[in-house]
Order: structure tokens, then C-alpha cells, then sequence
């Protein structure tokens, strides 16, 4: 046997190709952070999310998240929860009517955003696998409060076209 001899073959790569990768490898780290940190500031607190947490609220029925999510000016409309839940149909009275629904027109100016949302809701009838269903364009006001992104019913309920549907029991 010859000394030294190496039975694998190790191709030795230029000292240039391995800076070029870090530095690429480095590139990606900071636009994967500067993404994160868009997504989790960002992103996640725009108003379009809020609406979207509100309304899928309503189609599960959960009144103490729609509550929650309501501006101070409506909530002083609605002083408690039983309160909002009496008054406010659409609160529980959707809950298993509702289909898919579309945020969709959202703007933002200042501490107020406006957006229109279409929904789906299933027709009253008798048996339960109706499947037919109207779809109602409705249009939300949302304020910029200190904890984020409120539902400002008190500006917008009479432009929500599903309260309709939630009339109906």
C-alpha cells in the first residue's frame, strides 16, 4: 500500500465560494426577520385581521369575543354583554346560518378603517340540510383604540345587511 493514499476523492472548493455562501446565508436571516417582524407587528394588528376575528365570531357564536372587540362608543350603547346579546341579533342568532364570508375595500385613515364583507347565510327553513342560502354585502367602521382594532357598530349598523338574517330565528 502507497502512504497517503486517499481512496475518496475531496474536491476542495475556492476559499471565495465560501464567503459568498454565508453572505448569501446571512441575506436570508435578515429578510426572513424583517418578514417575521412585519407578520407579527404588523400584519397581525391590521384591521382587516380585527374584522375578520369579529365576523368569525359571529358565525361560531361567540358573544364574548364580539363583545370584547366592540369600540368604547358602543359598548357604551351596549353596556354589558346580556345587554348586547338582546339587542344586537346577529350575536348569536347566526351562529350555524353562516357560510363563507370575504373581507374585501379595506381602507385605513388615520384611527378609522372601513371595509365590506360578503356573506353567506344559509335561508331559514324547515329541515336542517337546507342548503340554499342569500348573500348579504355588508360594510363595517372600525376604530383605533389603545388595545388595537374595535368594531364601531354605532357608525355602521345600519349598513350591515345581515342583521336581516339575524332577525330571523
Amino acid at each position: 500500500m502507497a502512504r497517503g493514499y486517499r481512496s475518496e476523492f475531496q474536491e476542495r472548493r475556492p476559499q471565495g465560494e465560501k464567503y459568498v455562501e454565508y453572505i448569501v446565508f446571512v441575506i436570508l436571516a435578515i429578510v426572513l426577520f424583517f418578514v417575521g417582524k412585519w407578520y407579527f407587528v404588523v400584519y397581525k394588528h391590521s384591521p382587516s385581521i380585527a374584522l375578520v376575528d369579529y365576523v368569525a365570531a359571529i358565525k361560531s357564536g361567540n358573544t364574548d369575543v364580539q363583545y370584547a372587540m366592540l369600540d368604547a362608543k358602543t359598548k357604551a350603547i351596549y353596556t354589558d354583554k346580556s345587554t348586547f346579546v338582546q339587542k344586537w341579533p346577529m350575536s348569536a342568532n347566526l351562529a350555524g346560518k353562516m357560510g363563507d364570508f370575504t373581507v374585501s375595500n379595506v381602507s385605513e385613515s388615520g384611527d378609522k378603517a372601513e371595509a365590506d364583507v360578503s356573506v353567506s347565510v344559509r335561508k331559514a327553513g324547515d329541515g336542517l340540510m337546507n342548503i340554499a342560502s342569500d348573500t348579504f354585502s355588508d360594510h363595517y367602521v372600525m376604530r383605533k383604540e389603545a388595545d388595537g382594532w374595535k368594531i364601531a357598530l354605532s357608525e355602521c349598523y345600519d349598513k350591515i345587511k345581515s342583521q336581516q338574517a339575524g332577525q330571523q330565528r
